[in-house]
């Protein structure tokens, strides 16, 4: 019978990720310089960005880099993303991230142009779990733009649940102005929406139509123009107090309304 001999497993996985995590935007060994949209410099591996990225690795493969002598690697990000990029490249040498509200859309949006799967699935969840947190209605309406726009679909319909039932929070978020035209339409014709004043609805509509006036017709068609008690239309229609077109359209529908009221009399 052979002596198979005494034998044990080492495990110094966690050792490993540390020395990497000593590289991070050091000298030492490194061979690339990340150049960030012209303004952020930082020093890198090349086998360490091949090891996690496929994009990176095929970025950096390529005979073109192989033969340059030129070491900068130029990268045009989101602009959103340039003061965390930081934070995503030294995730790829240590493993770790705190993820925020504040950081989380970027990361995700980095983690999804370079293919960290871990990182994407991650930042996706903290999301999801954090849709409803306090202090959150001013990402609701950006995550929803950019869940729609990449096709999370979970994540989307979360957003869109959490500013239909806080449609009063949300519009006074700095967010509101940037709704995109097909957002703030899908949101005033649903039903489930809660809001405590009508007017107050219209108020920020006008607010977004300064900045949309191409959509003002379109938008105006989906306010609940019943719902405002006389009293408020009455002082929404005084002088000066709408911008001319948003006035007319405003006035040619309230009366449809009490005519239509009267009729019914």
């Amino acid at each position: 019978m052979d002596d198979m001999g005494i034998s044990e497993n080492l495990d110094h996985r966690n050792k490993l990720m540390g020395t990497f995590s000593t590289l991070f935007n050091k000298e030492e060994l490194s061979d690339i310089k990340l150049v960030v949209n012209r303004k952020l410099i930082l020093k890198a591996h090349r086998f360490i960005l091949a090891v996690h990225s496929d994009v990176f690795k095929s970025m950096l493969d390529t005979k073109r880099w192989s033969d340059s002598k030129d070491h900068n690697v130029h990268l045009t990000e989101e602009e959103n993303c340039l003061s965390h990029f930081q934070d995503f490249l030294r995730y790829l040498y240590s493993g770790t991230v705190s993820l925020s509200t504040e950081n989380v859309l970027p990361l995700h949006i980095l983690s999804e142009k370079y293919n960290i799967q871990e990182l994407r699935e991650s930042s996706q969840s903290f999301m999801l779990a954090n849709v409803t947190s306090p202090g959150t209605c001013n990402q609701a309406i950006t995550w929803h733009r950019y869940a729609k726009l990449v096709g999370l679909g979970q994540l989307e319909e979360e957003c869109l649940r959490f500013i239909t039932w806080n449609i009063g929070t949300v519009i006074e978020s700095p967010d509101w102005t940037l709704l995109e035209p097909h957002q703030l339409s899908t949101l005033l014709q649903m039903s489930a929406m809660v809001v405590e004043d009508e007017v107050v609805l219209f108020q920020a509509l006008v607010r977004w139509l300064s900045l949309h006036p191409s959509h003002t017709e379109e938008m105006l068609s989906h306010v609940r123009y019943p719902m405002m008690p006389p009293e408020k239309l009455f002082d929404l229609l005084a002088p000066r107090s709408l911008p001319k077109d948003i006035g007319s359209y405003l006035l040619r529908e309230s009366l449809l309304v009490y005519q239509n009221i009267f009729k019914t009399c």
